[in-house]
């Protein structure tokens, strides 16, 4: 993740450096805001903004593990005219290799390659990423970060001795920790919190143990289905339905017109007088005319002077 914020920081200053040459010859400045846009189209919900504390230039929405996995699947394709065109190539196949390593790290078939293999092709993005360095400021050697040396060189040693790096995931501690804060704050009267909340997480156990229904075997027949096609299919329903709602408004108030129409084409002689403000008000709404008039004498003119156009 953190490796990602990298690579995203340089983007968003690249887009911006873009702007600010644009804005010094006189042309349209919006590249940042292309950037946006393309990253909102991969499904996450994104924004730019310059804090009022003024402690740095521009800040950004934090993004979490499954947006920056959609980022990195979706927005290499969608960079372009966002960033500088003569380093566009090797920023989407930086963006392209490390979204490789970080599926392969993360997947069982790691423990089928050597850590030469693993090593070596971290080294490459690496020395990829030095190399646009030339040309942007944001991937000079004096950027590459801890992680990003982590990844070139420990990450290989742990991979060839443990498997997938995915067990190193902190994930669980996090929710064993939410776990015992809610614990704390709602099932403890706070005088031996430490005990209390061994208690219920012991409890919490044993009757797990014993209750906890087995997990089914659940094979993906889509992989893209959550990454895009849900998405599609949810705008699709919302469409429809507003279509359906759409046409059943239009039948009513064509059908509420005609039977007002009949009703007055025939010999009775409506007394508009008689009618009360709430009835004209609707007689008007069926001619589909709104109005904000109040007073009765006013409502009575318009409804005659409209049912008098209408004949």
């Amino acid at each position: 993740m953190r490796v990602f914020d990298v690579l995203l920081r340089n983007l968003i200053d690249d887009a911006a450096e873009k702007d600010d040459r644009a804005a010094a010859v006189g042309n349209k400045t919006d590249y940042l805001e292309s950037l946006v846009k393309s990253i909102r189209s991969c499904g996450v919900s994104f924004n730019i903004w310059t804090p009022k504390s003024g402690r740095c230039e521009r800040d950004w929405t934090s993004l979490r593990g499954d947006d920056m996995k959609k980022i990195m699947k979706n927005l290499p394709e969608k960079l372009m005219f966002c960033i500088h065109n003569n380093t566009h190539d090797q920023t989407v196949k930086l963006w392209n290799d490390f979204s490789l390593i970080l599926r392969l790290i993360n997947s069982p078939a790691v423990e089928l390659k050597t850590p030469e293999f693993v090593f070596n092709m971290c080294k490459k993005w690496a020395s990829d990423f030095i190399e646009i360095g030339k040309e942007r400021n944001g991937y000079r050697p004096e950027n590459i970060t801890p992680y990003i040396h982590t990844l070139v060189y420990h990450i290989p040693f742990y991979v060839s001795n443990y498997g997938q790096i995915r067990k190193f995931s902190g994930q669980a501690v996090e929710k064993v920790n939410d776990s015992i804060k809610t614990i704390y704050q709602k099932k403890t009267n706070k005088m031996d919190c430490t005990i209390d909340t061994i208690k219920v997480r012991k409890r919490i156990e044993n009757l797990c143990s014993e209750m906890e229904r087995e997990r089914r075997n659940y094979v993906k027949k889509n992989d893209d289905w959550w990454e895009h096609h849900i998405r599609v299919t949810r705008a699709q329903k919302k469409e429809n339905v507003s279509k359906e709602i759409q046409a059943a408004d239009e039948k009513f108030h064509v059908s509420t017109v005609n039977s007002v129409n009949s009703s007055l084409s025939t010999d009775e002689v409506v007394d508009f007088e008689d009618l009360s403000v709430e009835e004209i008000k609707q007689k008007l709404l069926a001619f589909g005319i709104k109005t904000k008039l109040r007073k009765k004498e006013k409502l009575v003119v318009l409804l005659k002077e409209t049912v008098g156009g209408r004949k």
